[in-house]
């Protein structure tokens, strides 16, 4: 967490399944945290987490969710669609400034 907080990441890429501490506890830390709960948060998981009822808190609380195995162009696509909104804000406020 604390790389994370020096860092601050456009966009963190987390699996469910880690060494040490589940991804779902790191998303609950990201999202309870000042600094970092604004990042969006892309989840990898073998299972659709949308099924896991008992995790749907946390399931509302992703950016968007991959399903293992996925091909790269997928993973791709879905880091594209995180970003484009701030794209377009980004474009829409050099606009503004012409």
């Amino acid at each position: 967490m604390e790389k994370l907080k020096a860092e601050k990441p456009d966009l963190i890429l987390l699996d469910v399944m880690m060494p040490g501490m589940s991804g779902w506890d790191v998303l609950r830390e990201i999202k309870g945290s000042e600094e970092l709960k604004s990042i969006p948060v892309v989840m990898l998981t073998s299972i659709d987490p949308s099924e896991e009822v008992i995790l749907s808190k946390e399931f509302e609380e992703l950016t968007d969710y991959i399903i293992k195995p996925c091909a790269s162009e997928s993973l791709l696509t879905k880091v594209k669609n995180v970003f484009a909104p701030l794209q377009i804000t980004r474009r829409d406020r050099a606009v503004a400034r012409a």
